[in-house]
């Protein structure tokens, strides 16, 4: 029988993640005006990205709550 995997685990592996987060990385980049504006985009793609791993519902994502 299959083992339930505790929620809000990702099953990504490693090498997975890199090529999303490299792919994230460079539109978001490519997308940015400024240094500054690129980071900041930078910054909250991948937090978003990340909370969407742990399961956090759709629409509170973008907020602290």
């Amino acid at each position: 029988m299959a083992k339930k995997r505790k929620s809000g685990t990702s099953t990504l592996p490693n090498r997975s993640v890199k090529r999303t987060v490299a792919r994230t990385v460079k539109r978001t980049v490519a997308r940015a005006s400024t240094e500054q504006d690129a980071n900041w985009k930078l910054l909250s793609a991948l937090i978003i990205k990340q909370r969407k791993a742990a399961g956090v519902p759709k629409l509170l994502r973008k907020y602290k709550y």
